[in-house]
């Protein structure tokens, strides 16, 4: 066997050195997969094992959330009715049944109302919501020429605390200067309620 510095290192290699060195390679990496595959099987075991957790914990905190909030919504609509002059006067109502357990709502809510002024002088329309009676804002005012129709719009958000049984919400309306009697089919008033009941 040649060693370093001897006459018999500086003879080149025969034509079978590199398959040989190949081959050696081959087998050293052979040889070394069983050793690596056991040495990564406690890593991915680790692995499979905190996936398995992080799948648990998110599902265990969609079931919090959901013991947490409960939404609804709620929908009623009336037509062919008529304004008087004062104040506001109910002409839709929904009813909200409170969730056991729950004790607040996020209450949302949006009315539109659309009627006819009958009367021959230009006159005021006006719509409001409450929640159990309570109003949270200004009424909405429409000016409407005579035989026109008008629209008007109102929405409100609140907090509504120490909820149990159910509650109401309602659209109210009124006219400024005369009675708007004559209750035509395009009278109407839509009301959409959206609830997030929290503990």
């Amino acid at each position: 066997m040649a060693s370093p510095g001897t006459l018999g290192n500086l003879v080149a290699p025969g034509e079978d050195a590199y398959p040989r060195r190949f081959e050696n390679i081959e087998r050293a990496l052979k040889e070394l997969g069983p050793s690596i595959a056991e040495s990564l099987r406690p890593i991915i075991q680790d692995l499979q094992d905190q996936q398995a957790a992080l799948t648990a914990q998110v599902a265990s905190i969609a079931a919090l959330v959901n013991t947490q909030v409960s939404p609804t919504v709620a929908h009623g609509d009336v037509n062919a009715f008529s304004l008087a002059t004062g104040p506001n006067v109910e002409k839709v109502r929904v009813t909200i049944s409170v969730p056991t357990g729950y004790t607040r709502a996020l209450v949302y809510a949006t009315a539109t109302m659309v009627a006819a002024n009958p009367t021959a002088t230009s006159d005021d329309m006006y719509l409001q919501i409450t929640v159990n009676g309570g109003a949270l804002g200004y009424s909405a005012q429409t000016s409407v020429p005579p035989t026109r129709i008008g629209t008007a719009t109102k929405a409100i958000a609140g907090l509504l605390t120490g909820a149990s049984g159910s509650f109401y919400v309602n659209a109210l309306a009124s006219s400024w200067a005369a009675a708007w009697t004559t209750g035509t089919a395009d009278n109407y008033i839509n009301l959409d309620v959206m609830v997030l009941f929290l503990r």
